[in-house]
């Protein structure tokens, strides 16, 4: 798995990561796309929950970006059964949305999305979000003997 690269300025520069981005709005979910790949990630981008269904067991994101207000099966639905898959366990889910107050109330009760953004998107904001969920993910939980030990 990818991690984070450092330069010798002590600039951080962002791994490499497989994004999948699902967004209805075509010309919006390609922009999204183009400007990760711009950074150098792989991505995907899927128009509907059946697609990104499809495409997201064997693309194994690191990143799923998720619009919440999708037709059919909406962003919520879509991530509740994403992340229990066996293939997802470590990936970084973050909604979006562009009806912050119509959708995000009703989002944030869900504990599958890591992070909610509103559109539109600053890329490196996104970037530096997904990392630093990414590390959540990635430490140990703590055991019961741990928490015996508080």
């Amino acid at each position: 798995m990818a991690s984070v690269e450092h330069r010798d300025e002590g600039e951080q520069v962002t791994a490499k990561r497989r994004v999948l981005i699902v967004e209805d709005d075509h010309d919006y979910g390609v922009l999204l796309a183009r400007m990760l790949q711009a950074r150098g990630h792989e991505t995907r981008v899927a128009l509907d929950a059946l697609d990104a269904t499809l495409m997201a067991a064997d693309f194994r994101p690191e990143l799923a970006i998720i619009d919440l207000g999708l037709p059919g099966m909406d962003g919520v639905e879509l991530t509740t059964w994403l992340s229990v898959h066996p293939k997802l366990k470590k990936t970084v889910f973050i909604a979006i949305t562009g009806n912050p107050t119509a959708t995000l109330t009703r989002a944030k009760s869900d504990a599958s999305f890591h992070a909610y953004l509103t559109k539109p998107i600053d890329i490196d904001a996104l970037l530096e979000l997904s990392e630093q969920q990414r590390l959540a993910l990635e430490e140990p939980a703590p055991s019961a003997t741990d928490a015996a030990r508080r």
